[in-house]
């Protein structure tokens, strides 16, 4: 069970249409509403396939902290300047989230 605030909750993996990169959403493992967009997307941004850009701002504050914790991040490998924030690019476990991944 992967807990987030007060939800039981799942992955749900999918790709930006601009760019391609991995978008990754949280979502209530027991009726499917979503909880949480965990990542950003940046077309000018190049990600490796297994990178992201964690949104870790505004209603998603310690978001970087949370997927840490919970072992889905290898490492913070950089950190990218948009506009007021600064937005921590990272290596993902995939295998970690794999385990989390449901297919809504």
């Amino acid at each position: 069970m992967l807990k987030y605030k007060n939800y039981e909750v799942e992955f749900v993996i999918n790709e930006y249409q601009v760019g391609g990169g991995m978008a990754i959403q949280m979502m209530d493992v027991h009726d499917g509403m979503p909880i949480a967009i965990c990542t950003v997307n940046i077309k000018e941004v190049d990600l490796a396939e297994d990178e992201v850009l964690i949104k870790n701002y505004s209603e998603n504050e310690g978001m970087l902290e949370w997927f840490k914790e919970n072992g889905f991040v290898k490492e913070v490998v950089d950190y990218v300047d948009n506009n007021f924030v600064t937005i921590p690019k990272v290596k993902l476990n995939m295998e970690e989230i794999e385990k989390y991944t449901s297919s809504f």
